[in-house]
């Protein structure tokens, strides 16, 4: 985002951001004991607790959700994997023990990724409502603008969102756990590869125009330097 806008003003809208996501997101019964019946652990996003004051921040939000791109989503849940009956008492039971205990760790990372999702969201969707000749020169519009930066950094895990690799190796081999891990370190590759042949300094011809390498650039160097200092 930075590398289209600045830094001036980002992080305060950044800021702003994390605290209109901290009002949609909730976990059912607020406090989820161990062992505790009255709960599922489950994370949820819920647009109608967003402030009227932040009513700006609905139509990408109610996007996002309507993509399935809100957090990491239901069906990278391993619990879902532990459904059938195996016939065996003690194994369907430790089956369903090892699936909830998954199921529970599973919403912090849910929940970070909400945050992260939401937030950048509404951070480039702001900024670029802010910058108007920003997304003239880059042909696009606000909205489209906000969903194609969460997808580049955020990543789009769901099943359709998938690289055809990753459907491919999921088919061959028959278990998510065989990539479930790699999605991350692609997007970052392709992140890298996206922003040099933007900037005209990878190989083949870029199609960019001379503002689009400018910001090409900066997206190259902000990525090293916040690797480095990371």
């Amino acid at each position: 985002i930075a590398a289209y806008f600045g830094y001036k003003g980002l992080w305060e809208q950044l800021a702003q951001s994390y605290g209109i996501a901290h009002k949609a997101i909730t976990w059912d019964k607020k406090i989820p004991y161990v062992g505790s019946k009255q709960v599922s652990w489950t994370l949820n996003v819920n647009l109608d607790d967003i402030p009227e004051e932040h009513q700006w921040a609905i139509p990408v939000l109610a996007l996002l959700d309507e993509m399935e791109m809100l957090d990491l989503g239901i069906e990278q849940d391993l619990n879902e994997t532990n459904t059938q009956d195996s016939g065996f008492t003690i194994v369907d039971k430790g089956l369903d023990t090892a699936g909830t205990i998954s199921h529970r760790f599973y919403q912090v990372p849910r929940g970070v990724e909400a945050y992260n999702r939401i937030s950048t969201a509404l951070t480039a969707y702001k900024m670029a409502l802010d910058n108007p000749k920003v997304m003239k020169l880059m042909r696009t519009n606000a909205l489209d603008f906000a969903i194609k930066i969460t997808q580049d950094t955020q990543g789009d895990f769901t099943t359709d969102g998938a690289p055809y690799a990753i459907k491919w190796a999921l088919e061959k081999f028959g278990g998510k756990l065989v990539v479930q891990y790699k999605k991350y370190p692609l997007l970052m590759i392709w992140n890298y590869t996206r922003a040099m042949h933007m900037a005209g300094l990878g190989p083949g011809q870029s199609e960019s125009t001379r503002e689009e390498k400018i910001i090409g650039r900066r997206m190259v160097r902000n990525l090293l330097m916040h690797t480095t200092m990371l």
